[in-house]
């Protein structure tokens, strides 16, 4: 079983570097090794802690997740068109990301559902010379980075096959920011980024609240009516009790912990110390190890 070819996702957030090792078969995705590190701001000590991760999991595959701060999104809607006529229509939409990034970008796309009129399309886009200072990094570290992925892609294939007939949201919350992402029927919808973290003021949650009540508003609106059903809490934002709270408090979905859901659920199995992962922690981790 160990000999199956494995991938680590690795998480850089603002206060700890989450990093998942695993493997997908048929049957689900079996997680080797799982590790949680503190981590400071400066790019030696990221360096110094990405190859302890190296060599403690020793295996160089990695997709990472580029931090948010560093990423425009775009959810955009194109009527149904051939795979090369498609790729132009996006180059030309992703040429108003010059009016964010004042510098040379790059930027991807995927596909987020589509049917025999249209396509849903997911548009992200990030300084060129900020995801080469990333990989660099990563390649010093002894990586061979396979691809940089983005946060609202990796928490949908962590739950999309359990909750694939209803409307979710996966809400992290994060150490600097937190980030919702609205799932439908198991495809990503589209994501939001929020200007409210854990460290917040506490009289923040409220103006949280009503940015995140419209934000579950205006999907409701684009889709003729159709009502988020579920909020999936992940990121250490969970874990707090007041925030926490005042959630339950004011939002009229039902509220799901993901630490509160068993992994098998979700067709993961942590081959070792399966007690002590929390998914909650290492939800974003583990979707970059699945990708692809």
């Amino acid at each position: 079983m160990f000999k199956k070819k494995t991938k680590i996702g690795i998480d850089i957030g603002s206060a700890f570097i989450k990093a998942v090792e695993a493997f997908k078969t048929k049957n689900g995705i079996y997680i080797k090794e799982f590790m949680k590190v503190e981590k400071k701001d400066d790019e030696e000590d990221i360096l110094s802690l990405l190859k302890d991760i190296r060599l403690k999991m020793g295996k160089k595959n990695v997709v990472f997740g580029l931090p948010s701060k560093h990423i425009v999104y775009r959810n955009i809607s194109l009527p149904k068109m051939n795979s090369k006529e498609l790729k132009e229509a996006v180059y030309w939409e992703a040429q108003d990301f010059s009016m964010v990034i004042k510098d040379d970008f790059t930027f991807d796309y995927e596909i987020i559902s589509e049917n025999d009129q249209n396509a849903q399309i997911l548009l992200a886009a990030a300084s060129t010379a900020v995801i080469k200072e990333y990989i660099k990094i990563f390649e010093k570290a002894g990586f061979f980075v396979e691809a940089v992925d983005v946060y609202p892609l990796a928490v949908s294939r962590v739950f999309k096959e359990k909750f694939k007939e209803e409307v979710i949201v996966i809400l992290d919350l994060g150490q600097s920011h937190s980030e919702a992402a609205i799932l439908e029927n198991g495809m990503l919808f589209f994501s939001k980024t929020f200007n409210f973290s854990v460290s917040s003021e506490r009289s923040k949650i409220v103006e949280f609240i009503q940015e995140f009540t419209r934000f579950i508003d205006y999907y409701s609106i684009q889709r003729k009516g159709k009502q988020v059903e579920k909020i999936v809490l992940i990121g250490g934002g969970s874990k707090v009790s007041y925030i926490a709270g005042m959630l339950f408090e004011n939002l009229s979905s039902e509220i799901i912990f993901a630490r509160d859901l068993k992994p098998e659920e979700l067709k993961v199995y942590a081959l070792k110390n399966a007690s002590f992962f929390d998914l909650s922690d290492y939800c974003n981790a583990l979707g970059f190890a699945m990708r692809g």
